[in-house]
């Protein structure tokens, strides 16, 4: 059955992560680290404000951002042993049901033949309305593949990290501080049963199955879900260096914000970090609608977040950072 393969898997990839971890303890070995920053421009924001609401299209002049940040593990005798490289934007070049590592497969293979016997390893920043600048230029519309269009957009964005290598970096030393909270994320008013009831005829299939598990929860006298728990981490390498992470396909706007607390310094702020339950939308797109908003209707889940959710992630990276209120 297709829950047994799924136990199996989960077994793989929890005895995987454990064996690699073991090893790489086997085989420490001092380094230096240093940082540096880029920029690529394969990314696009995706939402579109039209008259029948917001559509999912390529919007040049929405948010965005393309900086490619870098951290580069130099060993004892100075060569280049890995680099951790982070971009935003959703790894959708390619679509349809392929597997296989998307721009940022092809981003490694870029560096990694570059730099001999470097391994490139790939975080994901923000990129919750953000995706490839994949677009067929006869409808305007986003597109999927060809497989050379992926190549050459990872190729862009390991070059645009190798270009950033070229620079100097900041070097980054002191002793490594880890934090963790988990914070509650409120969810809006929710739902009557009347307002439930009346999604069952919607026209979106999603919409329909959401309204029968969200009665189903009622009819059993289960209390339906007023926030949804959502884990940050902070690490930081003396005062030099911050890495901020957030569960959840979180949206540029939110990501753009910790930025600005953390500040120009070295930094990677990534979604996507411990488990990825659904979108975690701007004040701005709450508002606006569309499918990042709406995407709780995919996830069981009674009402869209509150609008404070964006100030409470906020708030909460400047807390775990140690930054007090400007």
């Amino acid at each position: 059955s297709s829950s047994a393969a799924s136990d199996v898997y989960k077994r793989q990839v929890r005895n995987a992560i454990v064996d690699v971890v073991a090893e790489a303890s086997r085989n420490m070995e001092p380094c230096a680290l240093k940082y540096h920053r880029g920029t690529c421009d394969i990314n696009v924001n995706r939402r579109v404000k039209t008259g029948s609401g917001t559509q999912m299209l390529p919007n040049p002049d929405g948010v965005i951002d393309r900086d490619v940040d870098v951290l580069a593990v130099h060993d004892a005798s100075g060569n280049v042993r890995a680099v951790l490289f982070g971009y935003t934007c959703h790894a959708t070049t390619m679509g349809d049901y392929f597997i296989g590592g998307d721009y940022p497969g092809f981003a490694q293979r870029t560096i990694q033949a570059a730099i001999p016997g470097a391994e490139a390893l790939f975080v994901q920043g923000c990129a919750g309305d953000i995706r490839p600048n994949n677009v067929d230029p006869e409808t305007g519309r986003f597109k999927s593949g060809p497989l050379e269009v992926v190549e050459e957009f990872g190729q862009r964005l390991g070059n645009a990290a190798l270009a950033a290598l070229d620079l100097s970096g900041t070097d980054v030393t002191g002793s490594l501080t880890a934090q963790k909270a988990v914070i509650n994320l409120p969810l809006a008013v929710l739902p009557s049963r009347e307002e439930v009831e009346a999604k069952l005829d919607d026209k979106s299939p999603v919409v329909q199955r959401w309204a029968r598990e969200i009665l189903d929860t009622m009819d059993r006298g289960e209390a339906l879900a007023t926030s949804v728990p959502t884990a940050m981490h902070t690490l930081t390498i003396g005062d030099s260096f911050a890495l901020v992470t957030i569960a959840g396909e979180v949206c540029v706007e939110i990501g753009l914000r910790i930025k600005e607390v953390i500040g120009d310094g070295p930094r990677f702020v990534l979604g996507y970090t411990d488990r990825v339950h659904w979108y975690i939308p701007s004040r701005q797109i709450l508002r606006e609608g569309g499918y990042e908003a709406d995407s709780f209707y995919y996830h069981g889940i009674p009402a869209p977040y509150d609008e404070s959710v964006e100030d409470t992630l906020i708030d909460a990276a400047r807390e775990l950072l140690g930054k007090q209120h400007s």
